[in-house]
């Protein structure tokens, strides 16, 4: 009968969510399933190196290839040189025949404004207009004298899918800057998409945490697919931090997977398949990158030659990025178009995260719910649904912190195999980014005991933290050397060169004062980054109260302890002591790395630190918050999961701002 009411509860609070999801957010994309917005350009801004001239008699066509079914109308871009032209021009839009016309406008040219592009809207819907050819026309009917107005165009043949004419003759190494353009009424079927995902996981959420009361593990799983899902819809790909590098680095590794050589060109770009330039690497989240997405669903397979020129390649290695070349790998084999090669990069990353914290939660004797919420921040959720190697080392930190307290309060014995699990994701961990190796100092916190003897204990736990340093300084050995042995070129400022360690040893008053400046003034943006604050390359703000939520949740789950948790492990001083050591020297070692590595010398704080480099050790700092004067009477795990939903939901809904305008 309980388990009725449960049911019957859960059922009342679905209808709930969904009319809540409905007014919040549907309402918001719901206005501009009428708006026309372009979607393909035949010549973008830095190409449109030439212009066409414009006189009374003129006729120019350009012919282009629906790369959706909806069209809705086109624009043309115009120059007016900052002047009001007055006459008369004529655009129709019509099948390549000329036979069929879908609309045509008369117009005044007084109307254009300079360097815009002005839209046509047609008579009438083209609803299968993928992969077929129209025809663009423009007549000039009368036109003032002594005024200027021409088109943009090409300077090269740019657009292939389509040739432009004047005068019904050919004009070759030609294109004029036109689009076609569709509504953004597709968006609507993306919010339910995401909608339908958040209510599917909420009533699995709470079928398993109060009906089935199932282990915190299993609570997780369900928050984490929902809401993995939801970022991987909700971010596309390339607006993650630094992800458009972190792609190239994934899809460079690929190619040597498949033998392909050679995988760079003259500039050291990475070269992949032409399909996977089908998505833009702009990193912004806006409506317009997700007409990008909508559009580039719609491509076949198309080139599936290695011609599109990525960006670099970081020297780190493929076990950094193995979930996402494991996705990306699979794309390729398949022949999938670069769409779905690219988000199945995301899926396996998002995944690969999960799957690491479920067994991080189901390990960990005492703490879970601190582990759980680490995992489920906007931040953490963010680099988890991305190809940044954040998502690897993130998910191998929290894993590596688990298993060592599994160590620590339940394993009678440490073997061997304990050992190599724990060194292959410390040289895993080494590479992705300095010092945090340092982790490994953690084992020292297992009691000698569970060794054969102390001999073993001291070799054990110095061999994993000498591993790692090895495989750091074999890895990032140019790196150490050139910033050992002297200033190196800023990638800020062309005209001058970053700190160097003999400049901040040998001026220790200034660096005491940019150490000072950076506590004072940086402050704030690590909190906040740290948290989520700012996502999607730190354009989507989302607001304070939302963050303070996970804060409160963190904070609980971090200083408050059961009884039943006391009897398993209580943290001494130690515990805390080693915890919180480690945590600083991986925090002054990241300022350390970024200060030498990115801070130009004339500036006077440590440039290039983000919160986020903090996720790793965050589970050690609030494990050390443990103490006997909070007690609680029962466990609240459930309540504080519940917290952590309706948390990620709210950070959903304060994307859709970002996303729909």
């Amino acid at each position: 009968m309980s388990k009725r009411k449960h049911i019957i509860w859960i059922l009342i609070l679905g209808v709930f969510l969904f009319l809540f999801l409905y007014k919040y957010g549907g309402t918001r994309v719901t206005p501009r399933l009428g708006d026309a917005v372009g979607y393909l350009t035949t010549v973008g801004e830095f190409r449109a190196e030439e212009v066409l001239e414009l006189k009374t008699g003129d006729m120019y066509k350009q012919t282009v290839t629906g790369t959706r079914d909806e069209i809705v109308g086109f624009s043309i871009r115009f120059g007016t040189y900052g002047q009001q032209v007055e006459g008369k021009l004529k655009a129709t839009f019509s099948d390549v025949s000329g036979e069929t016309i879908y609309g045509e406008e008369i117009f005044d040219t007084k109307d254009l404004i300079d360097n815009q592009y002005r839209l046509f809207l047609l008579d009438q819907v083209i609803t299968d207009g993928l992969q077929k050819e129209y025809e663009i026309s423009l007549e000039v009917l009368s036109l003032e004298e002594g005024k200027q107005l021409s088109l943009f165009a090409s300077d090269e043949n740019i657009y292939e899918k389509g040739d432009l004419t004047y005068q019904d003759k050919e004009v070759k190494n030609t294109d004029i800057a036109c689009q076609l353009a569709g509504t953004s009424g597709f968006m609507q079927k993306w919010y339910w998409i995401v909608c339908a995902v958040i209510i599917v996981g909420f009533l699995a959420f709470a079928f398993v945490a109060f009906v089935k009361k199932c282990k915190l593990e299993y609570i997780y799983l369900t928050l984490g697919l929902t809401f993995g899902m939801v970022f991987v819809l909700s971010l596309p790909p390339y607006t993650a931090p630094d992800e458009g590098t972190h792609i190239s680095t994934t899809y460079a590794f690929v190619s040597e997977f498949l033998g392909e050589d050679p995988i760079f060109d003259e500039a050291n770009h990475v070269i992949s398949r032409g399909t996977d330039g089908d998505i833009g690497g702009e990193a912004q989240v806006s409506l317009v990158k997700f007409h990008d997405l909508y559009e580039a669903v719609k491509y076949p397979s198309g080139d599936l030659e290695r011609d599109f020129a990525r960006g670099g390649k970081l020297d780190v290695p493929f076990t950094c990025y193995l979930p996402q070349i494991l996705g990306v790998l699979l794309g390729v084999l398949l022949k999938f178009s670069g769409f779905w090669t690219l988000y199945l990069g995301k899926v396996f990353a998002m995944l690969f995260f999960t799957i690491c914290i479920f067994f991080s939660i189901k390990l960990i004797p005492w703490g879970k719910m601190v582990i759980m919420t680490v995992a489920l921040l906007p931040m953490s959720m963010e680099l988890a649904s991305s190809f940044s190697y954040d998502c690897v080392l993130n998910a191998l930190c929290i894993l590596f912190i688990s298993y060592t307290l599994h160590l620590i309060c339940k394993k009678d014995k440490v073997t061997w195999k304990d050992f190599l699990f724990l060194g292959i994701i410390i040289c895993v961990i080494a590479p992705c980014k300095m010092f945090y190796f340092l982790i490994a100092g953690m084992l020292y916190l297992i009691p000698k005991e569970k060794y054969k003897s102390k001999k073993t204990y001291w070799m054990m736990n110095t061999g994993i933290l000498v591993a790692g340093l090895t495989v750091l300084i074999i890895m990032r050995f140019q790196f150490l050397t050139s910033h050992v042995g002297g200033a190196t070129p800023s990638a800020i400022e062309d005209a001058t060169v970053n700190y160097s360690i003999a400049t901040i040893l040998g001026d220790i008053p200034h660096s005491i004062s940019v150490l000072f400046n950076t506590a004072i003034i940086k402050s704030e943006f690590y909190y906040n980054s740290m948290w989520g604050n700012q996502l999607g390359s730190l354009q989507v703000y989302i607001p304070t109260f939302v963050i303070t939520s996970f804060v409160l949740v963190l904070f609980t789950a971090g200083v408050c302890t059961t009884r039943e948790e006391r009897v398993i492990y209580e943290p001494d001083a130690k515990f805390r002591l080693v915890n919180l050591g480690l945590s600083l020297l991986m925090f002054l070692g990241i300022l350390a790395a970024l200060w030498i590595g990115w801070t130009p010398v004339t500036y006077g704080v440590i440039e290039g630190v983000q919160g986020r480099y903090f996720l790793p050790f965050l589970p050690m700092i609030f494990l050390s918050m443990r103490n006997k004067t909070f007690l609680l009477q029962k466990n609240i795990d459930r309540g504080l999961s519940a917290v952590l939903f309706a948390g990620l939901t709210f950070t959903f809904l304060y994307m859709i701002p970002y996303i729909v305008q």
